[in-house]
């Protein structure tokens, strides 16, 4: 160190005039720390905001973009968006399962006979199964997926919520900040899936349909939103893709929400594809179709663009609604897919033959008009997918009749899926063509087979009834009187869905039949018929039968805004404590402002604190979140019921595997409704899980009709149609 220091000169006065300087320069220092720093938050803040108002700015170009694009994808978009001619449609799940007496009595008695059957909507249609709107359904964060045959308005349902969205409608609650994207998922499939940031994925689907100055800044600002876990994605055209080309999109669905776990995703898809999104998370929802108030709605807002039209040749005269609805639509009152419906009534204005195949006609009109009307290419590139598959009559029958030819005269090599093909292709041929011979006697001996799955018992009636071949009611009718409960029971189905005033006096005897199923499955299908006469004995039923019947009924005038209104204001305030306390179902059903006001006045003027306490529930399940509405699933072994079932024998779960074993437990062995909690779970388990078809099909045995029915519905959800095989359908 000594040897160091002697080639180091320090100067006495240097040494003291640098420290006082770095003292000097250190207090000011600290002295302007408080205003640099105050500065540069300003810079910083002034730069934030800048960046916050460019990309304010360029959400709001985005979401009119999105609005533009989404308001012209629908078939009738030539005479206006699609707000002036939405009529909402409902949602409908799978039934929430009822583990205790208190909230089995909540579940609707449509939701309790009927199996969920998003395939065959007209049955949930036709007889009141409870639905509620797309808002609602989204609500609670879950993923959907519509379930629907072509034709029944998935696109539009898509179209309308991206709409809300994009205005941050505020009747999507929590919901009305996020941003719609928009995704055709014939475009997503041509892209790379495997690239990590889904924003990269995104952006080049959605670039086509958005404005230059937007395309500028949408990466920015998809990334902020997806961070903030504030984007909902609507992915439409799923079912135009390969089975092996959604698999891969519900792959990459899956990843992305593993990495933005707030991320909700709405799809839809037609019958028989949907088991990938299933397993991916997705719950399952099917579309109630157009009854006669919304196909009334259709007609009023239809009337109202057509005579805004210069140029649309209009009836002189111009006719009123309800002589549209006399005259034209003489099944006005059978549930029918709006795509099926709103050619009907373009047919009507535009002056066409009631026999008319309205879907070729429209298409035609499209392409005769496609030079002033660019806008048209689109909606032909749909209407062309969906006219051979859902409403052109392409004569389906000739096909039945050559796979007739190649099978022996027993059909044994029938399955499922083509007998109901069958039996819908009836509505296109004549009781006289070869094979409608050969098949129909065998259908009608499917009917009578009672150890048959109900729900598949129902779509064959469905399709039947919808057919109106001349004679046949009559075989069907013969089923009223069978000696078995079930089969009766189809029979009282068949009778609502022929709708004709005859079919009242038929169902009178099943009121008093001694299957309590068979009297509520009767007032379900007068429900249905919902002429003055059949209604009129529904109110019997409200006021003159047992608590069961007296539910069904009232829950089935909720359905009338009529007669069935007006029977339910009397029951309120009857001077009978088990119809008043029955008149609550109804008016719990109807969810209307009259009868939420009804339902208030009960709960604090009715002499009966049972009918104030029934009164009170029904209030809180109208103004609260609906049972209905679908919830995030957590992981299988998280599911509480499901520790407390495998405590009982002393077994853990800790793992999904470890569940998964009990769930094969609890079909065997277990409760009826741990029976049904756990084929709630089996819908959803990923298709490489052991597969679990033998014992849903054991389940289809059950004593129990809801587990039959819950079975028959996982069955449809989870196996490809061509797949699924049922016992004993040999019809010799």
């Amino acid at each position: 160190m000594e040897i160091l220091l002697q080639f180091v000169k320090i100067e006495a006065f240097s040494f003291c005039l640098g420290l006082l300087s770095g003292l000097l320069f250190f207090w000011i220092f600290i002295q302007l720390k408080p205003i640099l720093l105050s500065w540069t938050d300003q810079i910083w803040q002034g730069l934030l905001q800048w960046r916050l108002k460019r990309t304010s700015s360029g959400e709001v170009e985005y979401r009119l973009d999105v609005l533009r694009y989404v308001q012209q994808r629908h078939l009738m978009a030539l005479y206006g968006p699609l707000d002036r001619l939405f009529v909402q449609p409902d949602l409908f799940f799978p039934p929430p399962c009822a583990d205790d007496n208190e909230h089995y009595l909540d579940l609707d008695t449509s939701q309790d006979l009927l199996p969920f059957l998003p395939d065959s909507p007209e049955i949930a249609t036709a007889f009141g199964y409870p639905g509620i709107s797309i808002s609602e359904a989204i609500s609670q964060g879950a993923s959907i997926v519509l379930v629907a045959p072509n034709g029944c308005g998935k696109s539009v349902v898509l179209c309308h919520l991206a709409s809300l969205l994009a205005r941050q409608d505020l009747q999507l609650a929590g919901h009305h900040q996020h941003l719609p994207v928009y995704l055709k998922a014939t475009s997503l499939a041509e892209t790379d899936l495997t690239i990590k940031d889904p924003v990269k994925i995104v952006v080049p689907v959605i670039s086509p349909y958005l404005s230059p100055q937007t395309r500028r800044n949408i990466s920015a600002i998809l990334r902020q939103k997806f961070q903030l876990g504030l984007v909902m994605i609507l992915l439409d055209e799923l079912e135009l893709l390969s089975r092996e080309q959604i698999k891969k999109i519900c792959a990459w669905i899956h990843q992305t929400r593993l990495d933005f776990p707030n991320l909700q995703f709405i799809t839809g898809i037609t019958p028989g594809d949907q088991p990938p999104l299933l397993s991916a998370g997705f719950q399952p929802a099917g579309l109630l179709i157009w009854d006669r108030d919304r196909k009334r709605q259709y007609i009023g807002k239809f009337a109202s663009v057509w005579r805004e039209l210069e140029s649309a040749p209009s009836p002189e005269p111009q006719p009123d609604i309800e002589v549209i609805y006399a005259h034209w639509f003489n099944d006005f009152s059978a549930p029918e897919s709006p795509l099926s419906f709103s050619l009907r009534t373009w047919g009507f204005f535009a002056n066409l033959n009631s026999t008319t195949d309205f879907a070729k006609q429209y298409y035609d009109y499209l392409v005769s008009i496609q030079d002033s009307h660019p806008v048209s290419s689109q909606i032909q590139e749909q209407l062309n997918r969906q006219i051979h598959t859902s409403i052109s009559p392409y004569s389906p029958g000739d096909k039945v009749a050559g796979r007739l030819s190649s099978l022996t005269p027993s059909l044994a090599e029938f399955r499922p899926s083509e007998w109901l093909q069958a039996a819908d292709s009836l509505k296109y041929a004549s009781i006289e063509d070869d094979w409608v011979k050969q098949m129909l006697p065998a259908i009608i001996r499917l009917l009578n087979r009672p150890e048959l799955p109900r729900g598949f018992r129902l779509q064959l009636i469905s399709r039947l009834a919808a057919s109106r071949l001349p004679g046949l009611s009559h075989r069907v009718h013969r089923l009223l009187s069978a000696t078995d409960a079930e089969s009766r029971l189809v029979a009282a189905f068949y009778c609502g869905f022929a709708g004709s005033p005859e079919e009242v006096e038929r169902l009178k005897p099943l009121l008093n039949d001694p299957q309590i199923e068979v009297n509520q499955a009767a007032i379900l299908a007068l429900g249905a018929i919902g002429n003055q006469t059949a209604l009129e004995l529904v109110a019997g039923g409200l006021l003159h039968h047992e608590e069961q019947i007296q539910k069904v009924s009232a829950e089935t005038l909720a359905q009338d805004p009529g007669i069935g209104r007006e029977a339910l204001l009397e029951g309120s305030v009857y001077d009978q404590f088990l119809v008043r306390k029955a008149t609550i179902y109804g008016l719990q059903k109807s969810r209307q402002k009259w009868a939420l006001e009804s339902l208030r006045k009960m709960h604090v003027d009715d002499p009966q604190w049972v009918v104030q306490t029934a009164a009170e529930r029904a209030i809180q399940l109208i103004t609260n979140l609906s049972p209905l509405v679908p919830q995030p699933r957590p992981p299988l072994h998280n599911q509480p019921w499901l520790v407390e079932f495998a405590s009982q024998f002393g077994i853990g779960i800790s793992n999904t595997n470890a569940a998964e074993k009990n769930l094969r437990q609890i079909l065997r062995t277990g409760s009826s409704s741990h029976k049904l909690l756990a084929l709630e779970q089996i819908l959803h388990l990923d298709d490489s899980s052991e597969p679990y078809l033998q014992a849903l099909q054991d389940c289809l045995g059950d004593p129990d009709h809801r587990v039959r029915n819950a079975a028959y519905s996982v069955i449809l959800l989870k196996y490809p149609q061509e797949a699924i095989e049922l016992p004993q359908l040999n019809v010799n």
